[in-house]
C-alpha cells in the first residue's frame, strides 16, 4: 500500500530531485518520508544522526499523504536472509532495478545471525552528506529490499531560519562552494570568521586554483596548513599582503574594515565617490577607500551611532553576506 502511494506521489512531482514549494516551506531541515518495503521482511527505520529510531509520523509534507521524519538522517535496516550468510547492502539515487555499485552513496556488508535476520542499526548508513533531495533504492545482495525519499534542503542547516538576513546569502555561499557548514546540519553563523577563512572563501569563489607560489613569505603560514593555498592565491592577486612582520595572521578574527579591503582588493579595488562620516574612519586610514566603495555599493552601512566598526570582529554571517552582496546582488 506504501508503495502505491509513493507511486502517485512521485508522479504528481515535476521532477525527482526538487520537492514543491509547499514541501519546502514546511520542512526546514532534512528528513526521510516515504520510506517502503518490497521483500526479505525488509523494515526501513527513520533513525537520528546518533542512530536513535525516530517513530510516529512527524509531520506532512507539501499535502500528500506521506509521513516525514525531520532530523532522519540515518536509516535503520533489518530483513530476512539466511543463517550466517553475507549479504552487501547498497544504497543508491533513484529506483534502479540493480545496484549501481560504483555510484551507491552507501555499501557495507553484514552477516545474517542465527535466525536469519540481519539488523543493521549503526550510525553509518547512510553518511547525511552523501544524501541529496530525491529518492533512494535498498538493495541486498542485488536484491530490491525498498527505499526512501529524503530532503535535503533548499536549506539544511538548523541555525540557519528565514527571517535571518543572512539566509540567502548562506544558502548562496554553499550552493557556490564557498563555504560549508561546520557539521551537516549547522553553518554556525555566529561564529566569528578568521583571516584565513575568509581568504580561502574567495579562493573557493574562484575554483580553488592553484597558487604559483610554494614558499610562504609568513612565518606563520606552513605548506602544510590547510590554508596555505589560498593565502599564497590572496598574496599573488594582491588581496592581502599580511599584517607587518613577516605575518599573515591566519587565526587573528577579521575585522570589518580588514573584511572590507579584502573584498575591494579582490574586486580589483573598483573606484567610489561616496561620502562617508563615521567617528571611526578618517581620510588617512588605509581602509578609507574600501570602505567608501563598500558603503557605495550597499556591501554595509555602518554598525550604528555614527560608527563604521571598523575594528569590530566579523561572524561567518556577516562575512558570507558582505561577499554575495558585493558579487552576487
Amino acid at each position: 500500500m506504501k508503495r502505491k502511494i509513493l507511486a502517485l506521489f512521485l508522479a504528481a512531482l515535476t521532477a525527482l530531485s526538487v520537492l514543491p514549494a509547499s514541501a519546502a516551506a514546511k520542512a526546514e531541515v532534512p528528513g526521510m518520508y516515504g520510506l517502503w518495503s518490497e521483500s526479505m521482511d525488509a523494515v526501513l527505520t527513520p533513525r537520528r544522526q546518533d542512530a536513535a529510531a525516530i517513530s510516529g509520523t512527524a509531520a506532512s509534507i507539501g499535502g500528500a499523504d506521506q509521513e516525514f521524519y525531520p532530523d532522519a538522517v540515518r536509516l535503520g535496516l533489518e530483513f530476512q536472509g539466511q543463517a550466517g550468510q553475507m549479504y552487501f547492502v547498497a544504497v543508491c539515487k533513484g529506483e534502479p532495478e540493480k545496484p549501481d555499485l560504483a555510484g551507491a552513496v552507501y555499501v557495507d556488508q553484514y552477516t545474517a545471525g542465527a535466525d536469519g535476520r540481519v539488523v543493521t542499526v549503526d550510525s553509518r548508513c547512510p553518511y547525511p552528506s552523501s544524501l541529496s533531495n530525491g529518492v533512494y533504492t535498498v538493495f541486498a545482495n542485488g536484491v530490491r529490499l525498498g527505499g526512501f525519499r529524503y530532503y535535503a534542503g533548499p536549506n539544511p542547516f538548523r541555525d540557519v531560519h528565514r527571517d535571518d538576513y543572512f539566509y540567502k546569502p548562506v544558502l548562496w555561499a554553499v550552493d557556490q562552494r564557498v563555504t560549508a557548514g561546520i557539521n551537516d546540519f549547522e553553518f554556525g553563523p555566529e561564529l566569528e570568521c578568521t583571516r584565513a577563512q575568509i581568504v580561502t572563501f574567495l579562493w573557493n569563489k574562484e575554483g580553488q586554483p592553484t597558487p604559483k607560489t610554494t614558499v610562504s613569505p609568513f612565518t606563520d603560514v606552513d605548506e602544510n596548513d590547510w590554508f596555505f593555498k589560498p593565502v599564497m592565491w590572496a598574496v599573488e592577486q594582491n588581496v592581502t599582503a599580511g599584517i607587518g612582520n613577516g605575518q599573515f595572521g591566519p587565526e587573528l578574527v577579521c575585522t570589518r574594515a580588514q573584511a572590507m579591503t579584502f573584498l575591494w582588493k579582490y574586486l580589483d579595488k573598483p573606484e567610489a565617490q561616496a561620502e562617508v562620516s563615521y567617528t571611526d574612519v578618517a581620510r588617512t586610514d588605509w581602509f578609507y577607500a574600501s570602505v567608501r566603495w563598500a558603503v557605495e555599493n550597499g556591501i554595509t552601512s555602518g554598525v550604528g551611532g555614527g560608527r563604521f566598526g571598523s575594528e569590530d570582529d566579523c561572524l561567518r554571517a556577516q562575512i558570507v553576506t558582505f561577499l554575495y552582496r558585493a558579487v552576487a546582488q
